[in-house]
């Protein structure tokens, strides 16, 4: 296997992908560049306006959703030349970043919130997942348990070719987690990154930067959204929805 028949393979496959996939990655790149514009906004409120109110967990949601939006960028792109494997070891990063801020901002756990902020590890399964009340989701935990596996030195890991007929299903699985991971991130950027504050003056902002209102740029992603969540099968919209749900944590 030599360097130019795979520079040749993956340009290959981004030809095929970018036929099949169209209308996927049209839906993707828009809303992924609407929550960018969201996000901007957010933290031009929260940078340059003193009389936007921030809380403790501000910062770090902030800087989860921007980094999730840049990883599911470098996934795509990944996705797109036939590089499935490589694509799926970010997508445990994305899914665990959006758990965690989510726990945070509503059990306002200044524990974990340390914990994030000094780099350390936070154990999922027993800080968050067991300690779920409500929804009892499966689908949460046994998709999180799929990611993992493909983080880890293990069979389902990485891939051993680059032919695009070979690995159609698994792009097309990729393309779906892409999609069941933006869902998710704008459920945490529209719910638990920005307070009643900083929504106020982010709308603000909008009106007067000419972006259009800011409860239409919101509008336009919950559109996309559902257009998205009309394709999942039974799985995949179980595990959106779980995660959209009201989480409540036990004492």
């Amino acid at each position: 296997m030599r360097f130019e028949t795979l520079e040749k393979d993956i340009v290959r496959n981004k030809e095929l992908f970018d036929k099949e996939f169209s209308n996927e990655i049209k839906l993707v790149k828009n809303n992924l560049d609407r929550q960018m514009e969201i996000l901007d906004l957010y933290l031009k409120v929260v940078v340059y306006d003193p009389y936007a109110i921030s809380e403790k967990h501000t910062n770090m949601s902030l800087g989860v959703i921007y980094k999730n939006l840049l990883s599911i960028y470098a996934a795509l792109k990944l996705t797109e030349q036939g590089l499935y494997g490589s694509a799926r070891m970010i997508f445990r990063n994305i899914y665990e970043g959006l758990v965690i801020s989510k726990t945070v901002a509503i059990k306002k756990s200044d524990i974990m919130l340390a914990k994030w902020e000094n780099g350390e590890d936070i154990n999922l399964r027993m800080e968050v997942f067991r300690s779920i009340k409500t929804p009892n989701s499966e689908a949460l935990k046994e998709y999180w348990g799929i990611l993992c596996s493909y983080n880890h030195a293990t069979t389902y890991s990485q891939q051993v070719g680059l032919e695009y007929e070979d690995g159609r299903n698994e792009i097309a699985f990729n393309v779906a987690c892409l999609e069941i991971l933006l869902d998710m991130n704008y459920h945490v950027l529209n719910s638990y990154v920005a307070n009643k504050s900083i929504q106020y003056y982010a709308e603000f902002m909008a009106d007067t930067r000419g972006k259009g209102s800011f409860s239409t740029m919101k509008k336009g992603i919950r559109s996309q959204i559902r257009v998205m969540r009309k394709i999942f099968n039974k799985t995949p919209r179980r595990i959106v929805i779980d995660f959209s749900r009201k989480w409540t944590f036990k004492k």
